[in-house]
């Protein structure tokens, strides 16, 4: 059949060609003058005694011209660090982002390893699932009218949306990840398919249709090659939105990835280390593309233009030997990827295992034996790992956890925090706030999670503003711009502070707080007071020599002294599982102990299990949060009643409950139990 229709067409062609020929008796008299000096390319021909012989590479461009302009966009922004018009704090040069670059090249290769086996799978099902759906709605009109409006419309809605969404329902494994890079890259791939079937040359369709060719072989021989350069135009899209799309994933929760690694080191002010993980993730998306563009041209040849000059045997027998090569390398690289990204999320998930922990706390977990088969607990941070979660990585890594016959898995909680996970049953215990928790305990429809310890005694949030702004008293915030977290409990609570103080709280002007560095945004002015903490953000301003006054909340209202953080169980894992609770809390408790009497070492556990964290920061703020693990309770994680209502009491009365409480005696309202407490039963 092919041959029929090349006979066809050359017969058209030279009809066409005598037809031309013959057409002006004038048309072949006339011959261009030839040009001295110069061949068909255009450079000066071996002909002309003194003009050089000039060769041109259309590769040279291609290459060079980027080169110098990525050159000179790296000299302008050197300049830009160096002259001072650009403070280093708020956009590090390059310089310094090579050393970060450098220094965490084994940490970034780890985290890239997930990154590129989510990418590379997820890309795989964009594909399975694009092809099938363009194949269906070519097959069948009806589904295409149907469908295609719905394959759009999945594409209006924010990605950023619905991953929190995949994580509640799937898990803080690599499937939510796959399955949104897939729903983030099929979209192209299946609307240029589409076009590439209803691109057929009419000739060719009337042809096959005057052979009587099936609907079958109408769609394979015709159908399918015509297609074929639309595909690789969608898989190139979707190519280049898979590691971009794997990396929103992973913000929104995860173990391991460059996600996971960016929003560490962004909320630990390490901007060098986040711009360094930019540049990895830009590498990345070129080299999928670049991929891409290989698999086009070693796979379908006949897509390449032609050359004017027939090449050697030795040359084809080259490029066969390459192109062997290239594919075996490719799918080899792939194999690997796919292969070890498992082990390497699960050397992610077990890394604080490893390693040689304090003598003596060695000593005693070896003493004291672990049970060979350990039970999987997964507990949800409420933030990127700090010193708010000391307790927790020492226990792991001196092996409390393990003695007590479990393996604690540490996730990052999705944006919207490990409240809801936690009540869904993704994970057993997480991290809160109290002040949160008034959220979800008291909706209309309870969310079922339960305050089981508090990780800190008291509260050590406050107002931090700057010296020049002269904030000495909540008063004095009038006139002064507050970064808000638009969080109507901390207007509330602002509101409370300066009306009490006697200042009008209607001339604080409210601005969105568009930065997690505190210190940055007030040196910069783009406002004058902030809600920070004192073992964090405090630390940090004193590493940078910032000159800030801080006002802790707790001193101006004793309601104000909530419990944050605390640690939250799953109401239906407690009740059925309470051994379990207690020998996870009795580990924890003794990891929170240990850290209170060796702060520094513990400040080392957690920057050797998370290596993006800023060590100096670190070790100063554990030294501060010492003394705030136990304090003045009979024992770590004891949470006091008659505290934890007096905040809730306030909230009801402000009217910020959603549902409305009129009981309060105690223990009212509920919501926190110390039952799973070592050494604290019966205290509530």
């Amino acid at each position: 059949m092919q041959k029929l229709y090349d006979h066809i067409r050359s017969l058209r062609a030279k009809c066409t060609a005598s037809a031309n020929k013959t057409s002006h008796p004038l048309r072949n008299s006339w011959k261009p003058r030839p040009r001295p000096y110069a061949n068909r390319t255009g450079s000066a021909s071996n002909n002309c005694p003194h003009a050089p012989h000039i060769k041109h590479n259309a590769n040279t461009g291609r290459i060079l011209y980027p080169a110098i302009a990525i050159a000179l966009l790296i000299f302008i922004w050197q300049l830009l660090i160096t002259c001072n018009i650009v403070p280093n704090y708020l956009l590090p040069s390059p310089i310094a982002v090579a050393q970060a670059l450098a220094k965490n090249a084994q940490v970034l290769t780890h985290h890239s390893v997930i990154t590129i086996a989510e990418a590379l799978l997820g890309l795989i099902a964009g594909i399975a699932v694009g092809v099938f759906a363009a194949i269906i709605m070519d097959w069948t009109p009806p589904i295409k009218k149907a469908l295609r409006p719905l394959i759009t419309l999945s594409q209006s809605v924010p990605t950023i949306a619905i991953a929190p969404l995949l994580v509640l329902w799937l898990g803080y494994g690599m499937l939510p990840k796959i399955v949104l890079v897939a729903l983030t890259c099929f979209f192209p791939i299946a609307i240029s398919l589409l076009e590439g079937f209803a691109s057929l040359d009419p000739d060719q369709l009337d042809l096959m249709q005057t052979m009587r060719a099936t609907k079958v072989q109408i769609f394979w021989h015709l159908k399918i090659p015509a297609s074929i350069s639309y595909f690789f135009s969608g898989l190139k899209v979707g190519a280049a939105y898979a590691i971009v799309g794997a990396v929103i994933a992973e913000w929104m929760g995860g173990i391991a990835g460059l996600g996971v690694f960016m929003t560490r080191v962004r909320k630990s002010y390490a901007y060098d280390d986040m711009f360094a993980c930019i540049l990895v993730i830009a590498f990345l998306s070129l080299a999928l593309v670049a991929l891409v563009n290989l698999a086009e041209k070693y796979l379908v040849p006949w897509l390449r233009p032609r050359k004017s000059t027939k090449a050697t045997k030795a040359t084809k027998a080259t490029k066969t030997i390459k192109t062997a090569t290239t594919a075996i390398a490719i799918l080899a690289s792939a194999a690997l990827i796919c292969a070890l990204a498992p082990c390497a999320l699960r050397s992610g998930s077990n890394a604080n295992k490893s390693g040689d922990p304090t003598q003596q706390a060695q000593s005693t977990s070896s003493a004291s034996g672990a049970p060979a088969d350990l039970q999987n607990i997964t507990l949800v941070l409420d933030y990127t790992p700090n010193t708010n979660h000391l307790g927790i990585y020492a226990a792991q890594k001196l092996g409390f956890y393990a003695q007590e016959g479990l393996n604690v898995q540490i996730v990052q909680p999705p944006e919207d925090g490990a409240e809801t996970m936690v009540g869904a049953g993704q994970a057993e215990f997480g991290v809160s706030y109290q002040d949160t928790l008034a959220n979800f305990l008291f909706a209309k429809e309870a969310v079922p999670i339960t305050a089981v310890a508090a990780i800190l005694q008291h509260n050590t949030s406050g107002i931090m503003s700057a010296v020049s702004a002269h904030i000495n008293r909540p008063r004095d915030l009038e006139g002064k711009r507050y970064a808000t977290m638009q969080s109507a409990t901390e207007e509330a609570i602002l509101k409370e502070l300066v009306e009490a103080d006697g200042g009008d709280f209607s001339k604080v002007v409210l601005v969105p707080a568009g930065t997690t560095d505190e210190v940055s945004g007030l040196r910069e002015g783009l406002f004058d007071a902030i809600w920070s903490f004192s073992g964090w953000g405090l630390q940090n301003a004193a590493l940078q020599n910032a000159d800030v006054n801080f006002q802790p909340l707790a001193d101006f209202n004793d309601a104000f002294d909530y419990y944050t953080p605390v640690l939250i169980g799953n109401d239906e894992f407690l009740a059925q599982n309470p051994a379990t609770a207690k020998r996870f809390l009795a580990a924890t408790a003794k990891g929170y102990v240990w850290a209170a009497e060796y702060p520094q070492e513990a400040a080392k556990i957690l920057v050797q299990a998370v290596p993006e964290t800023d060590s100096a920061l670190a070790e100063k703020s554990a030294e501060v949060l010492a003394s705030e693990f136990v304090s003045d309770a009979p024992c770590w994680g004891s949470i006091d009643q008659n505290r934890w209502s007096a905040f809730y009491t306030w909230l009801d009365e402000k009217g910020l409950l959603q549902k409305p409480l009129t009981d309060r005696t105690l223990p009212w309202p509920g919501g926190c139990t110390n039952d799973f407490l070592p050494g604290a039963e019966g205290q509530i």
